[in-house]
């Protein structure tokens, strides 16, 4: 499944993106923005072997960010993937909310 990440700008815990990318079963990845989640979500599909691909190819969206509700450009994301239906996750250092 082709996997679109968005997320905290300064976010760079590959790690826990790698953990995400396996556990939802990616098969690609969309990058839904340029800043941190998605520089660091780039770098780990390298490495994993995963091929970028068009985020409107995306049947889910993956979120990295510990202050949510704070944000204003990853929250508008999530709730637009969930109006299409999409799968959604939020992943953070507290732990994993799926919407």
């Amino acid at each position: 499944m082709i996997v679109a990440i968005c997320g905290d700008r300064r976010w760079s815990d590959a790690a826990l993106i790698w953990a995400a990318l396996r556990d939802v079963g990616a098969t690609g990845v969309a990058l839904l923005d340029a800043g941190g989640a998605c520089r660091t979500a780039s770098a780990v599909a390298e490495a994993m072997g995963l091929p970028l691909a068009p985020p409107a190819d995306a049947r889910r969206v993956v979120a990295f960010h510990d202050y949510i509700d704070n944000s204003t450009v990853t929250r508008a994301a999530l709730a637009d993937a969930k109006s299409r239906g999409r799968g959604v996750s939020l992943y953070s250092h507290l732990g994993i909310e799926e919407f």
